[in-house]
């Protein structure tokens, strides 16, 4: 009788192979769990750059039509290109209108960047002044090619619309709006955007 009652008061706990049973599960969800962790913050990583990246190329949108909306059309030469500093040069009036605050804006494209400087209106610009820019603001990061397009001079109303190159002959008026087409680094294709001007 004595023996009966030691195996019935025998305790019920685990086995040692209920218990490594137990722990590969764990460790097999625990690593599961890691790598669809790990996964999800990458993605969410890429995604983060990408929007960042298409929110600067948006305010640099913004920045240029800005800029270009209040270039004075009556003026000539008030919207230039020069392809060999691969910049693009323009008059901007004051947002009211006055000639006293014309300032000349400059976007240039340079070592995969696309920079901005601003400055007081001169007339007559030295050589220096064309070349060097001061204080360039960065306004695009990771700009593999930017092109510039002038609409083409000999369409009709009913043809689509079709570009060129930006003319080179001194006292040009501003057209009715320019084209840009930017390559930018990681995406496929190319970003094309028509600007009016007013």
């Amino acid at each position: 009788m004595i023996a009966r009652r030691a195996s019935g008061n025998r305790d019920h706990g685990f086995t040692l192979i209920e218990l490594m049973i137990a722990l590969g599960i764990f460790m097999v969800l625990g690593l599961l769990s890691y790598r669809s962790l790990a996964s999800i913050m990458d993605s969410r990583d890429r995604v983060g750059a990408e929007q960042k990246r298409w929110l600067s190329v948006t305010r640099f949108m913004q920045r240029l039509e800005i800029d270009l909306q209040q270039v004075p059309l009556h003026v000539p030469d008030s919207l230039v290109y020069d392809a060999g500093l691969q910049t693009l040069r323009l008059i901007r009036l004051a947002p009211n209108g006055l000639g006293d605050e014309a300032r000349t804006i400059r976007y240039r494209w340079h070592a995969g960047r696309i920079e901005r400087d601003e400055r007081k209106f001169r007339v007559t610009l030295t050589r220096k002044d064309d070349i060097e820019m001061i204080e360039p603001e960065v306004v695009l990061e990771s700009a593999q090619a930017v092109e510039w397009f002038w609409p083409s001079s000999k369409q009709n109303s009913n043809s689509a619309m079709e570009w060129q190159g930006p003319p080179v002959a001194a006292g040009t008026l501003p057209p009715a709006a320019i084209g840009l087409r930017i390559n930018l680094a990681g995406v496929p294709g190319a970003v094309f955007r028509v600007v009016a001007l007013r």
